[in-house]
């Protein structure tokens, strides 16, 4: 789950826990969810962004990584290598390592394009 509205000052915030297993169908587009804000880095996957979660107000960071980038046109095992780290990522309850919310992946807008893959993680500055 995604953390409730921000703390109004003088409250204690809260740390949401990781979504069970299995909880969001994968392949589900919820971009429309996001108000994604700026670019914060690029690598040779993809890029992070920053971005509002619309529902929440959480401010939180979303890695887009295009499906051609992950092998997922032909090679399934860089497919395998993410999702085994979502997998991991999505069972672990640490104040030291960032919090996971939720997976999914935005098909295709026009017929010869790639969809993409949206990791949801808590924003740290």
């Amino acid at each position: 789950r995604y953390p409730p509205p921000p703390p109004s000052p003088g409250q204690a915030g809260t740390m949401p826990s990781a979504p069970p297993p299995g909880a969001t169908p994968l392949y589900a587009d919820k971009t429309d969810n996001f108000n994604v804000l700026a670019l914060l880095g690029e690598g040779s996957f993809g890029a992070v962004y920053r971005a509002i979660h619309r529902d929440t107000g959480a401010t939180v960071a979303v890695k887009v990584i295009p499906q051609q980038e992950m092998g997922m046109v032909g090679d399934d095992s860089e497919t395998e290598k993410m999702m085994g780290e979502i997998e991991i990522l999505s069972r672990c309850d640490s104040p030291f390592i960032v919090g996971y919310y939720e997976c999914f992946v935005k098909p295709p807008v026009k017929r010869l394009d790639s969809g993409e893959m949206w990791i949801v993680t808590e924003f740290c500055q």
